[in-house]
């Protein structure tokens, strides 16, 4: 019987016979798999990162702050602690939209509270959900790990971290099976319905979308129509951004300033 590979025999390249042992595992393959998988085999470049609880934690507050396109976070329980709150409140203007799937049915009222007040996060149940999974459009995190355990590195959790630009099949596949989730949960719950719930107020990124704009696009018509103004290089509401839209200034906890406007729907 040939012996199976290791993670030492896996630097150097297979014989005929390893390569026969191999042959079934190929057949089951889909065509896109091949090369990456003889790619792995022969020289052994695995790019899936193992995580400890501490590298989780910190892989994870980075993945928020750096993302730029997407947001997604799925998770079977949904309680957020204040380090989270703070993260996710901070990245308001930041993304159009940050999705959050969770799989525990007794969301508290204190959730729902602030949830209520974030209109850029939509959040949908999916049944019978115990993955956890947090994505950006750069980096994937897989892991034992709840939302809820965030923070607490005393736990004993372990995962994997998978970067798009090492691992882009890897990557994708974790993507595709997110959006699968994300599907399923609108299925269940209805959330397209209850996620248009009217908001008073909407940050750029929210008006953008409703406009069918990029956020750049959105702030330089509301500098054209004299709503924002630029003053020192940052930009400021005018009188008449209070006026006619409803403009309000808020400062974030980072200390950065973002804006909010009248829901256009409620007009």
């Amino acid at each position: 019987m040939t012996q199976g590979y290791t993670a030492k025999s896996l630097t150097a390249p297979p014989s005929f016979i390893d390569f026969l042992h191999w042959a079934g595992y190929l057949v089951a393959l889909r065509l896109n798999r091949l090369f990456h998988f003889i790619h792995v085999l022969m020289w052994g470049c695995i790019m899936a990162q193992f995580l400890t609880s501490t590298e989780i934690n910190l892989l994870l507050e980075r993945l928020i702050k750096d993302a730029q396109e997407r947001l997604i976070l799925i998770s079977p329980y949904l309680k957020l602690n204040d380090r989270m709150r703070e993260l996710l409140q901070d990245k308001g203007d930041q993304l159009p939209e940050i999705r959050i799937v969770y799989g525990k049915q007794d969301l508290h009222e204190s959730e729902q509270q602030w949830l209520a007040q974030q209109p850029h996060i939509k959040i949908s149940f999916c049944k019978n959900l115990h993955a956890k999974c947090y994505l950006s459009e750069q980096y994937c995190i897989v892991t034992s790990m709840n939302l809820y355990d965030f923070s607490q590195v005393n736990n004993n959790e372990m995962g994997i971290g998978i970067h798009k630009t090492q691992d882009k099949l890897s990557y994708n596949d974790a993507y595709d099976e997110v959006q699968r989730l994300i599907r399923i949960s609108e299925k269940e719950t209805g959330v397209q319905a209850k996620q248009e719930q009217e908001y008073k107020k909407l940050t750029t990124a929210k008006l953008a979308i409703h406009f069918e704009k990029k956020t750049p696009e959105m702030e330089l018509i509301l500098i054209k129509n004299g709503c924002l103004e630029i003053v020192n290089g940052q930009k400021e509401l005018t009188e008449k951004g209070r006026q006619k839209l409803g403009g309000e200034k808020r400062r974030g906890r980072d200390g950065s300033f973002y804006f909010l406007w009248d829901n256009p729907k409620l007009k």
